[in-house]
């Protein structure tokens, strides 16, 4: 049996499994409370004004002070794109809640080799991120906020794990099983279909797309992972910014060292 065909005998398993327990993989969330984890980058920010736009959501944005190298200017970013959606969606979206646990710790991160860190991100980082939203969650749910669903930023080219459809199913299952609540549902509304006409898969390039049409203001957003103001053009996270921008034949409003 391929790798591919492990993965999508696991997803059927996985799939299974929610349905037996609450006869739905996931649902839509539509007009519901969501939170949202919120990076400062584009997919995150636009992801946001499409859920409100096409989904009626009532986000609460959540960021996690996690020790990201470009940290300072995440919050920047988020902040700022959270200030502009309120003023254009008062009733649709919260104050950013921000909390703080490092992942990984400082003690483990310190002696990860650069190569797993490149290759694979660092270990467990997004499972830790979500896991922490749902904890808000139930936090909001305890204080008579109904919610549910913790939504992200993945597109369908992220290649790290804990970023694909396949991880957020585990994610979901691992929520649901540990909280004993089987109503919870960990997801990317880019990996739904009818978000976008005529996309089942959305990627990076139809954010910038659907944002540049929808006059969203992407100079606000925050993708380099390095630690100075401007962007430094090098990082594999900026050169894939620049060439969407490019292949789109739109100039990118933010600042380069470059």
């Amino acid at each position: 049996m391929s790798q591919k065909q492990e993965k999508s005998k696991l997803k059927n398993i996985i799939k299974e499994c929610l349905c037996m327990k609450r006869g739905f993989v996931t649902k839509i969330p539509r007009h519901k409370n969501v939170i949202f984890t919120m990076t400062g980058g584009i997919d995150s920010s636009v992801g946001a004004e499409m859920v409100i736009k096409k989904w009626g959501c009532v986000i609460y944005p959540f960021y996690l002070k996690r020790g990201a190298t470009a940290e300072k200017w995440e919050m920047e970013a988020v902040t700022k794109i959270v200030k502009y959606l309120k003023n254009k969606y008062p009733k649709n979206i919260k104050d950013v809640f921000m909390a703080e646990s490092p992942v990984p710790p400082q003690e483990i991160k310190k002696n990860l080799s650069i190569k797993r860190i490149v290759s694979k991100g660092h270990p467990l980082r997004n499972p830790i991120i979500y896991n922490i939203a749902v904890q808000y969650g139930t936090a909001l749910n305890d204080k008579g906020i109904t919610l549910s669903t913790v939504l992200l930023g993945s597109v369908y080219s992220d290649y790290f794990p804990g970023s694909r459809p396949i991880d957020l199913l585990i994610d979901t299952l691992h929520v649901c099983v540990n909280l004993e609540e089987w109503g919870w549902q960990i997801m990317s509304p880019f990996f739904q279909s009818g978000l976008l006409a005529k996309k089942k898969f959305i990627k990076k390039i139809d954010l910038i797309r659907w944002g540049i049409r929808n006059n969203f203001p992407l100079y606000l957003t925050r993708t380099c992972t390095r630690k100075d103001e401007l962007s430094c053009g090098q990082c594999e996270e900026c050169k894939e910014r620049l060439e969407t921008f490019k292949t789109l034949g739109v100039n990118d409003l933010i600042r380069y060292k470059l």
